[in-house]
């Protein structure tokens, strides 16, 4: 059965309103729709995100600063990182700025929705310290984090 569908939502940071919408939409018989097809964010060999010697502070370095931390990036369309976000913190600043500062030059290849690119996110960890290395894309349940500040939410 098709009809409209109506739905508001809030989002409250701090105590304030920081985002609200209404969204009216067709709902669809959900018995006539195909699935869709996803691909997932990948990285652009030819564009790869690098992290070098020179990535890792000297400051941090001299003083046995080592960790993990993870990066969550948005992916437009064309492949460009739109923004980041530092997910999981190494503890240290220098080491935390230079995890977002890493892929200031990479380029992914978009996700796909029924062979369209979209918009969506990818997560990237880096092990700082003497063997330090990039490491593959984790999904957000591998990164086991919140998204939402922990004193933003959505009311119901």
């Amino acid at each position: 059965m098709n009809g409209v569908l109506e739905s508001s939502l809030a989002l409250v940071c701090g105590g304030q309103l920081l985002l609200s919408t209404h969204v009216m939409a067709e709902e669809v018989n959900s018995s006539a729709t195909q699935p869709a097809i996803e691909t997932p964010v990948r990285i652009d060999e030819s564009h790869p995100p690098i992290v070098s010697a020179g990535d890792y502070p000297l400051e941090s370095a001299r003083a046995g600063e080592k960790g993990y931390c993870a990066v969550r990036m948005e992916v437009d369309f064309d492949g460009l990182i739109r923004s980041k976000q530092l997910v999981v913190s190494t503890g240290f600043r220098r080491l935390d700025a230079a995890c977002l500062a890493a892929f200031s030059r990479a380029r992914f290849i978009p996700a796909t929705l029924n062979g369209k690119p979209v918009a969506n996110w990818i997560n990237m960890p880096i092990e700082w310290g003497e063997g330090r290395h990039l490491g593959k894309a984790v999904t957000d349940s591998q990164l086991a984090v919140a998204f939402i500040q922990k004193d933003c939410y959505v009311p119901i």
